[in-house]
Order: structure tokens, then C-alpha cells, then sequence
């Protein structure tokens, strides 16, 4: 453990710029200062964090992110994931379909499919693109449970002998860039489930469209699917939406031309016209954010790695896997001020450093883009009830190439908190790194500014991130100044 301080006198029209900038949360400063000399102090500290591996394979693993496939890494280890998802319908369907019983078997006449559409952003898979793969889609037959996660079992919640769908692929297509396919970010695997299930919906739909009108009503006419991978290795792809699309075709007529491109007329001059089929198609119902998807993930972590760990090494792995517990040094920082401070002080910053770097392998597994610094004692509660980081017992930071690491710089108020508290606890000083992902929004205002708007489990892709704890680097600035 080594330390290092940095004492800057300054004026008093300095020590009054920090006031300003801190004006709100002063630790023991008066209101009025004109005399005395004015010291910044900054504390730099290279700690051991004291980090413990926490086998985190059980976790919500609610999200957008849809997984399936599987990958088998030396350096990680084996990875199998599926998905179940409940869906959102539309709300009204056009009332060409819909406003008579004759109207309405008339469009059934024109239905010709009915398709599960997966969709993957383009590069958004990590493994062999040309390994031959099979997707299979069950229709649930119950409702999924309220308290889903990771390690969710779909055994029972649908018919092995019935599968929906089945589609055989690669996602070859997938690895090319945007440009090659004229902007399209998605490449989309259409799975039919025949034009029956197309004809379900609408004659519900015509029957009771209230149904229609509220996700959980459409959930017990539709409990949702389970997708699974059921035949092929090596690759694990992120799918980004579920849609079912019907297909239908519509009578109409167009303009007879000739050979060269002329409208044909008759002996009057009248244009004549000739019957085709225009084919449309409609999304009945898709993925989204305000119902249920979840992923099944069944991680087993390599012999290499659990001997790494078994080391020593502070290792994250995702989806899933190893978090890390650490201890934050918080009861000597706040001892070292009270007894450097004296007369009037103020906490200007604190912040924390981990150098990261990932564990050398060949299928491009990379650091997790986010760290989650919370408490240990509110981890599940954090999760469970979808909190945002407050800077008060829950921070994030996110990996710079140049930091080579995390820096967490939100830690004052914590910090704060602590200094008028009578005594630091062991609770105090518990918290728990976990991969994260995290999704913003800059408002629109003049004066402009970025907030989190989401944190979740990171599920994006695998990952490996190694911490160095040993070596994390804590700073820590505060003025004081002794009057005359």
C-alpha cells in the first residue's frame, strides 16, 4: 500500500472558486472566510482491493438482448444459451380486414404464410459465421413465472413433439459490413410457422379485441416462445427484435403494355386493364421493451480460468459467471482526513482507478464495457427493482483504452456521507464489480447533458475482464484552511 500527498497553498479568492463549485456539499466549512492560508490537498493511494471471485452464474437475465447458440472457448469456457419471450401486439388491426364477417373471410381467402422473423444486427455474433446452424421455436403453453432468471428451465412450459417452426441458416451474411446490403443494419432469419397461426390471431382479434389492447390480456391468449438452438456449435448470436409477420396478397388490375413499354388500348381507345396479385404483408406482434424476454444461460467456466482464479486473478466473465467482491478502503480515507483537517475544510473529489485488460483468446472476447460499483448488501435489490447508479452507493465507469482501465469518479458524496457518520462499518466498505450495460440519453435542451437511463446485466456478448485490484489507485482532494 503506498501513498502519496500533494499540499498547494493558495489564496483565499481560490479557496472561495472551490466553495462555488462546490457549494452544495460542504463538510464543516463556515460561510464567511477571510483570513488564514488556504491548503489543496490531493491523496493519492495505490490499494489492494482485496477482491474475492463470487461464482454469479444465477442472475436476472431479463433484457433486449436475445441469445442463442453456443461456443466452446478454451480460455472461457463452455457457453449455451436459449431464450423465452412473451409478445406485444399491435392494437388495431385495419378495418379492411376486420369491419364484416364477409369482409373478414374474404382477407382469411387472401392470407398466403405466416413467419417468425429473428433479427441480428450485423457483426453482433461471436464465432464461426459459416458453421451450419438450426433454429427451432416452440409456442409456450403456460404463462412464464414472475420470479424468471438465468437458470430458468422451459421443461414444461411447452410441447417437445410440436415445435412451432424450424429453420436451418448460417449467419454468413451477418459478418458483412452495412454497406453491402444499401444501409440495412439487420440480417433477418425467417422461420414459417404456416398461415394457420396468422388465421388464429385475426379470428381472435375479430372475436374480442380487447385482447388486443394490453400486453398481459395478450399474454394469456399468447403466453410467448422458446427459441433454441437445436442443432450446431461454435457460434453465439445477439438477436436484437422478434417479429410474426403475415403475408397476404390484394386483387388488382394494371395497364396492359407492349413490347415497348406502351399502354395496350382497345378499338375505342380505352386502355385496358389486366388482373394481378399485389402481395403485402402485415407484423402482428413483436419483442419490446414493456413485456418479458428472457434469456436461459448454462455457462461452465474453463478448468484454465477457475485455476486462474483459484490463483488469485480477479476475473468478470458475461453473461454470467464471476463477478467481484471487493473492499473499498473507506474507513482509512475517512480516518486520514479527520486527522489532517483541521479548523474548515471541503471534499472536492474522489475517484478510483482498476486497470483492466482481457484474458488472451481467439475468439475475440473482449473487457465488458461498463463496471457496476455497488454495495454488496443492495446487489440483488439494485437489479430486482431496475435501479440507475445514484453516486451514492452505486457508481459505474467505463473501460478507456487510454486509463487503461475503469475510473470511477462519482465517489464524493459517498465519501461525504461517511466523514459525518460516528463510525465506518464493515457494510460500508463491501461492494461488488459486476459487467454492466449501460444506456444513455442526451437531452434536448439548450444546455445540453448525457444521463443513464438504464443499467442492466451486460448480456451483449461474452466477455473476460482480468482487474488488477492489487494496483487500483484511489484520489482523493479536499481543501481545509487554518485560520489566523
Amino acid at each position: 500500500m503506498k501513498s502519496s500527498r500533494l499540499f498547494l497553498p493558495l489564496a483565499v479568492l481560490a479557496l472561495a472558486a472551490v466553495q462555488t463549485a462546490c457549494e452544495d456539499d460542504v463538510s464543516t466549512i463556515g460561510g464567511s472566510i477571510s483570513t488564514g492560508e488556504v491548503n489543496i490537498t490531493v491523496d493519492s493511494l495505490e490499494y489492494d482491493l482485496r477482491a474475492v471471485a463470487v461464482d454469479n452464474r444465477k442472475f436476472d437475465s431479463r433484457s433486449g438482448s436475445l441469445l442463442m447458440g453456443n461456443i466452446n472457448v478454451p480460455e472461457y469456457g463452455y457457453l449455451d444459451c436459449s431464450f423465452v419471450t412473451r409478445m406485444l401486439s399491435i392494437t388495431q388491426f385495419p378495418d379492411s380486414m376486420t369491419v364484416s364477417t364477409e369482409k373478414f373471410n374474404e382477407f382469411i381467402e387472401r392470407l398466403d404464410s405466416c413467419t417468425l422473423q429473428l433479427y441480428l444486427i450485423r457483426t453482433n455474433f461471436i464465432g464461426d459465421s459459416l458453421a451450419p446452424q438450426q433454429a427451432t421455436a416452440y409456442k409456450l403453453t403456460r404463462q412464464l413465472p414472475s420470479n424468471i432468471d438465468s437458470e430458468f428451465d422451459p421443461t414444461g412450459y411447452y410441447d417437445r413433439s410440436a415445435p412451432l417452426g424450424v429453420k436451418n441458416f448460417t449467419v454468413s451474411g451477418a459478418g458483412l459490413s452495412d454497406d453491402t446490403f444499401y444501409g440495412d443494419d439487420d440480417f433477418q432469419i425467417s422461420i414459417p410457422i404456416g398461415r394457420q397461426f396468422a388465421v388464429d390471431i385475426f379470428k381472435k382479434y375479430q372475436e374480442d379485441p380487447s385482447i388486443f389492447a394490453w400486453p398481459q390480456e395478450f399474454a394469456k391468449f399468447l403466453p410467448g416462445f422458446y427459441f433454441t438452438n437445436s442443432f450446431g456449435k461454435g457460434i453465439l448470436a445477439n438477436y436484437s427484435n422478434l417479429t410474426i409477420n403475415a403475408y397476404y396478397h390484394t386483387k388488382d388490375t394494371k395497364p396492359v403494355k407492349d413490347d415497348d413499354g406502351n399502354n395496350v388500348k382497345d378499338e375505342d381507345g380505352n386502355v385496358i386493364y389486366e388482373p394481378y396479385m399485389r402481395s403485402d404483408s402485415l407484423i402482428l406482434c413483436s419483442t419490446a421493451p414493456e413485456v418479458l424476454s428472457s434469456n436461459n444461460i448454462k455457462y461452465i467456466p474453463s478448468e484454465s480460468l477457475k485455476k486462474r482464479i483459484a490463483n488469485g486473478e480477479s476475473i468478470l466473465t458475461t453473461p454470467g459467471g464471476y463477478t467481484s467482491r471487493i473492499q473499498f478502503p473507506a474507513a482509512k480515507i475517512v480516518k486520514d482526513y479527520k486527522e489532517k483537517t483541521k479548523n474548515l475544510s471541503i471534499v472536492s473529489a474522489l475517484s478510483m482507478t482498476i486497470p483492466a485488460d482481457t484474458v488472451a483468446n481467439n475468439y475475440n472476447i473482449s473487457v465488458a464495457p461498463y463496471l457496476l460499483l455497488v454495495k454488496t448488501s443492495e446487489v440483488d435489490e439494485f437489479f430486482a427493482k431496475n435501479s440507475l447508479p445514484d453516486n451514492k452507493t452505486s457508481f459505474y465507469a467505463t473501460y478507456s483504452s487510454t486509463v487503461g482501465g475503469y475510473r470511477f469518479t462519482g465517489l464524493r458524496d459517498y465519501i461525504i456521507s461517511l466523514i459525518e457518520k460516528d463510525e465506518v462499518t464493515e457494510e460500508d466498505e463491501d461492494f461488488t464489480l459486476v459487467p454492466v450495460q449501460i444506456t444513455t440519453e442526451t437531452s434536448s435542451s439548450y444546455n445540453s447533458y448525457t444521463y443513464v437511463k438504464k443499467c442492466t446485466p451486460y448480456l451483449g456478448r461474452p466477455s473476460m475482464t482480468r482487474l488488477d485490484t492489487k494496483e487500483a489507485t484511489i484520489v482523493f482532494t479536499y481543501s481545509t484552511q487554518n485560520l489566523e
